[in-house]
């Protein structure tokens, strides 16, 4: 009896350890704390967004120039989020530790939503990327050449002293034509790509709205869209 009342004082421990891990990644890591702001945040239309105003803007993503390429899937991208864990053993239970992770961003990217192009200029975001593309390797399953390469990048390796190593990779990746959410500064700016006639005969400028990182907090760009 006094065994099976240790062993369920000891559930009920991890219990609450496991439970308080994911109320702070939920709540208050910064990852969870720009989601929260994402979602609470005034969604508007690009053709209604003010000057000067912060607001939530969601549409299609167009790369600006050229694309990024994701390291371990190879898929051309505006951003990526690469992590690898690896699995680790504790006396008699183990977990994931991460020992290579890695993003990157684009410097500017488009959004479309039918009532108007935006132009982001992503400078220091924090992004909120689904992590999608997953891949393994581990005892009898070798590392593909990319995977392999990722983790030397990192000063790491797949292999063990006799055996792989058991690793897990996630990755995530913003792709041409997926639709994205950002929370930034909106600015209207004159377009250096388009003119306009005016009234009167003159010609004016068209403007067209920017995307920046806010004078207060950063920036967040999130393929999570609710």
């Amino acid at each position: 009896m006094e065994e099976l009342g240790l062993i369920v004082v000891m559930g009920a421990v991890a219990g609450v350890i496991v439970g308080g891990w994911y109320v702070w990644h939920a709540f208050f890591s910064r990852r969870g704390r720009a989601k929260r702001r994402l979602r609470k945040a005034e969604r508007v239309r690009i053709a209604d967004a003010q000057d000067g105003q912060v607001a939530k803007i969601v549409g299609t993503l167009r790369i600006v120039g050229e694309p990024l390429t994701a390291p371990l899937c190879g898929l051309p991208c505006a951003c990526y989020e690469t992590k690898v864990e690896q699995r680790k053993s504790s006396g008699k239970s183990s977990y994931w530790a991460t020992i290579a992770s890695e993003s990157d961003y684009a410097a500017e990217l488009c959004l479309e939503d039918g009532s108007g192009t935006a132009l982001v200029t992503l400078t220091l975001p924090q992004l909120v990327i689904k992590m999608d593309q997953h891949f393994r390797s581990g005892t009898f399953n070798d590392a593909t050449p990319e995977l392999e390469a990722f983790l030397a990048r990192h000063g790491e390796s797949s292999t063990g002293w006799v055996f792989n190593k058991t690793l897990r990779y996630k990755e995530g990746l913003f792709e041409e034509g997926e639709t994205v959410a950002v929370l930034g500064l909106c600015r209207r700016e004159p377009d250096p790509e388009v003119r306009s006639s005016g009234a009167g005969g003159y010609r004016e400028r068209a403007m067209r709205l920017c995307v920046v990182e806010p004078p207060e907090g950063e920036m967040v760009l999130s393929d999570e869209v609710s």
